[in-house]
């Protein structure tokens, strides 16, 4: 490659074959959706290696990393320049056959890349924590609701190491399909994938990509593969709705994606958990038959923690993330795991976005205790005994009757249920505190771990925190803080002074903290108007 290099290194040396490979079609001009296409690579896959890239090469941003590329190449020493001309880069050359597919990529880019770097959207009432509440980086997972449905889907920025696994470029050749197509099983035994409506073709690329590797994935961890099965692909409901009818003989929702009898149903606002967590229920019934294959959050929490499986081979993320924002969610959840025995993927029980993530800490938990090849073992062993209850216990070691109390111990250790602390804070006489904003700050003594809560211009804040002892400080929008709850009139300027406040099962209500002065009067930090 024509880059220079750094600190004596040649770039073969920096960045790895897959982030080469990556750079090579992105200074030739090849955008992130083609890049993707041409290297049988998801797009978040690309944008990852193309972030390494940045660290990996010291440089600023996606565009000073191109800027590298248009160095010339030095003249080897030795070498006579006469009549010679350093040659300059030419576009990427692309297949006759792909030329039409790059026309209409940026239709299906956003389809395809839509998750890259977006929060997860959750319950409308969960409350929107400050991300410093999650250690580490958080990968969002998926929202469901009534079994297989999915409402939502997200990834937060993954890790820079390690890197994706490599996997072997694959060519497609996608072709849009009529409204009511046909088709045939692929004769690998890969799904069938059908289109319904007017589905762009770089969503169909998606798709069908998306599709074998989680194939791929799924054969080469637990060595399954579930033949025949069928992948409908609508543009709207109305397209889903001709779907249905056409493949089960009725009118019914399956909402943004579902999976029934061998059939998988993905609306085309859909993003790509949908597909891994439809494919492994159907590696559930595969392996365990059509009978009971146990509680709901059972068999619901395997699907989404093979979804993070999955994630974390793709390199869009790591399980340790992804279960670090379960436990966010599940500390917000109060009911227990035994709430959520009913429903299955294939009835119209519908539990909500935390119920999810409860029932995903909960399979994580079980399979920390028997490894991850525990995760399709159940299903199997369901399969030969015919009987769920002897195949946990069989699995996971641990007769069912016992998990409900344990797991209760493990989730009160790890994602202990939030309270709610309420109060005010008081500005000086005839102050306001409006257009400052300021947080309210909850810390353990002892601990580095802060929860932060706003404080409204009237005054008023909230801020949700598990059992145990703080005390409360008040800081800044640059996170500086001014002082403590403590003492008489409520405010302390030292955190020795500062009053501890215990939450122990249920609300924490009239804390009243006077100050002395404005924030910016106490603290060069606070300026007016929330600067």
């Amino acid at each position: 490659m024509a880059v220079r290099e750094r600190d004596g290194k040649p770039l073969e040396e920096i960045l790895s074959a897959a982030e080469r490979r990556v750079f090579e079609h992105l200074k030739a001009g090849a955008t992130d959706e083609e890049i993707a296409e041409l290297l049988d690579l998801g797009i978040t896959t690309v944008r990852y290696h193309i972030r390494n890239s940045v660290r990996r090469m010291e440089v600023a941003d996606r565009e000073a990393l191109l800027a590298l590329a248009e160095e010339p190449e030095p003249e080897a020493e030795g070498t006579q320049a006469a009549g010679r001309q350093t040659a300059g880069r030419g576009r990427l050359a692309l297949p006759v056959w792909l030329l039409p597919v790059v026309v209409v990529l940026a239709v299906g880019a956003g389809f395809a890349g839509g998750i890259a770097g977006g929060w997860f959207l959750g319950d409308q009432e969960d409350p929107a924590g400050p991300a410093k509440e999650v250690a580490g980086t958080v990968a969002a997972t998926v929202a469901a609701a009534g079994g297989a449905d999915v409402e939502a889907t997200g990834t937060a920025t993954p890790p820079a190491e390690p890197p994706p696994t490599e996997r072997p470029t694959a060519a497609a050749t996608p072709t849009p399909m009529a409204a009511t197509p046909v088709g045939a099983e692929r004769g690998d035994g890969s799904p069938r994938i059908v289109f319904w409506g007017k589905v762009p073709t770089g969503f169909q690329i998606f798709v069908r990509n998306r599709t074998t590797n989680v194939v791929r994935f799924f054969e080469r961890q637990f060595g399954v593969r579930v033949p025949g099965l069928s992948i409908h692909v609508g543009e709207d409901e109305s397209a889903l709705l001709d779907a249905t009818r056409e493949t089960l003989g009725e009118g019914w929702s399956v909402g943004l994606a579902r999976y029934r009898d061998g059939l998988l149903f993905l609306h085309m606002d859909e993003k790509e958990a949908a597909i891994e967590r439809l494919y492994f229920q159907a590696i559930q019934e595969h392996l365990a038959g059509k009978g009971p294959w146990g509680p709901w959050w059972l068999t619901e929490g395997a699907a989404v923690y093979a979804h993070y499986l999955y994630r974390e081979w793709n390199g869009e993320g790591t399980v340790e993330d992804d279960l670090g924002l379960a436990r966010w969610y599940a500390s917000f959840e109060a009911s227990p795991l035994s709430a959520f025995e009913g429903g299955s993927p294939a009835d119209a029980k519908e539990f909500g976005t935390r119920p999810v993530m409860v029932a995903s800490l909960a399979v994580g938990w079980l399979v920390e205790g028997a490894g991850e090849d525990s995760l399709v073992a159940y299903y199997r062993a369901i399969g030969e005994s015919g009987d769920w209850e002897t195949a946990f216990e069989r699995t996971f070691g641990l007769p069912f009757e016992e998990v409900y109390g344990r797991f209760a111990d493990y989730r009160a250790e790890v994602a202990g249920q939030r309270r709610t602390v309420q109060g005010r804070i008081v500005a000086p006489e005839g102050e306001s505190l409006q257009g400052r904003t300021l947080h309210i700050g909850a810390s353990r003594p002892g601990t580095n771990q802060t929860h932060y809560g706003v404080v409204d211009d009237s005054g008023r804040f909230e801020v949700y925190i598990p059992d145990g002892t703080y005390i409360l400080a008040l800081v800044c929008p640059s996170f500086v803080t001014f002082g403590w709850y403590g003492g008489e009139s409520g405010f302390t300027r030292d955190e020795a002074e500062a009053t501890e406040v215990v939450v122990a099962g249920g609300l924490v209500a009239g804390i009243e903290i006077t100050l002395p002065a404005l924030p910016e009067d106490l603290s060069g930090a606070c300026g007016s108007g929330g600067s």
